[in-house]
């Protein structure tokens, strides 16, 4: 009857390290449902950079072949025509803030599992509760 409620003790302590496994381990399903989140971000982070580098590249293409747009480039940037004269107007920034950017890294979230020693020592602990009862439920019955 010992051998008996050993093995059930081992068998409870097997599952319950493998339900705690599927659920919180790395590669379980929070972990799963964390990775879906990151995916979901990835895939919105990725339209946005194809929108940027869209309208990057119909920029640069105007810069290449449009001389009115070129002109208006290089003002901005502080060149002025043969014609022109520049006036500097005192307390006025000359330098001209980029106005695109590059775009921004999408810094990936640290992976969280729980510590695999932990869900050892619960599952330990569920086996010595279930051996102890089934023990005392032993004694108890006779």
């Amino acid at each position: 009857m010992i051998a008996k409620n050993v093995g059930l003790s081992l068998a409870i302590a097997v599952w319950t390290y493998l339900l705690m496994t599927l659920f919180f381990g790395e590669r379980g399903l929070l972990a799963y449902a964390g990775l879906s989140e990151y995916r979901d971000t990835l895939v919105s982070h990725i339209e946005e950079l194809s929108e940027l580098q869209n309208e990057l590249s119909a920029s640069a293409r105007r810069l290449r072949s449009d001389p009115q747009q070129i002109r208006i480039e290089a003002r901005r940037i502080g060149y002025v025509g043969q014609s022109e004269g520049l006036i500097r107007i005192p307390g006025r920034v000359g330098a001209v803030e980029p106005t695109e950017t590059a775009g921004e890294k999408l810094v990936q979230p640290e992976r969280w599992s729980a510590d695999r020693n932990l869900f050892r020592a619960l599952a330990l602990s569920a086996a010595l509760l279930a051996f102890f009862l089934l023990q005392t439920m032993r004694r108890d019955s006779k």
